[in-house]
């Protein structure tokens, strides 16, 4: 495996026919995450648009000892492609005439094997990243109820759905990445709380009925030109739809509680 950086990236394109021996580009790490290489590569034609190009590491990026094999980078492709099905343009009418917004995910554009990497098309420069407008007490309820139709969308479109349930039937990623950390972790070091997570873990596998994100929260949410993108489906499987709102909502009241009694600022 071949690990690439900010340095080798633009090497590794040329060298693996991706891009042009002539052709100039721009990499810059994207930071933000603990488990993978992220990096957005802009073109100097500007009839190219940038990727993003995202390779698995074994050792997540934590002060604890913490490791998640690198096949999940396919289980996010995986996810990602079932997630644009789910969200073409000719199924969303219903579900964004209301407010505007519009709900997208990021177009593979290619895959590599060897290297446990892939690149995807990139949001626009000028995106926000819903997290950073939260944390400076930006509210804006329409973006909170699109978010909330984006992963209703995705929930309702798999629901109970047989091919889907079998092609993200293994949870071995969601349940390094999630459960164990999460609930089992919590479990050791508060055991006056496990009573009330061993059910909520138990309840995980009881009741897989749709595609779960399992990282639905706002980091994961760009926003620009009113369109919803949404990123990041390494832990994606066929679940208990619950996790994904109990998830997003831990975040948005986390955040209500960092920033306090301080007066949101207006959206733009």
């Amino acid at each position: 495996m071949r690990l690439i950086d900010e340095s080798s990236a633009a090497d590794y394109l040329r060298e693996s026919g991706r891009i042009a021996d002539d052709e100039r580009v721009r990499v810059r790490l994207l930071t933000g995450g603990v488990s993978n290489i992220v990096l957005r590569i802009s073109f100097d034609s500007t009839e190219r648009e940038d990727w993003v190009v995202k390779q698995a590491r074994e050792q997540l990026r934590v002060t604890d000892p913490w490791f998640c094999g690198v096949e999940r980078i396919w289980r996010e492709v995986e996810t990602l492609r079932i997630c644009a099905d789910c969200l073409r343009d000719e199924r969303q009418t219903d579900f964004a005439a209301d407010d505007g917004f519009r709900f997208s995910v990021p177009q593979v554009v290619f895959e590599d094997r060897e290297n446990y990497l892939y690149a995807m098309s990139a949001a626009p420069a000028e995106h926000i990243v819903w997290k950073r407008q939260l944390l400076r007490g930006v509210a804006d309820r329409r973006i909170a109820a699109a978010c909330g139709k984006l992963l209703g969308r995705l929930h309702a479109r798999t629901w109970n759905d047989s091919g889907v349930a079998n092609q993200l039937a293994d949870r071995s990623f969601f349940e390094q990445l999630r459960v164990d950390p999460y609930y089992r972790f919590a479990a050791e070091q508060r055991p006056e709380f496990r009573e009330y997570l061993e059910p909520l873990i138990a309840s995980l596998d009881e009741n897989r009925h749709s595609l779960v994100h399992g990282d639905f929260s706002p980091k994961n949410l760009l926003l620009f030109q009113h369109e919803v993108m949404l990123v990041d489906f390494e832990v994606g499987h066929f679940g208990d739809p619950a996790f994904d709102l109990g998830f997003f909502l831990t975040h948005i009241v986390l955040k209500a509680i960092h920033l306090g009694n301080r007066e949101p600022e207006a959206p733009a």
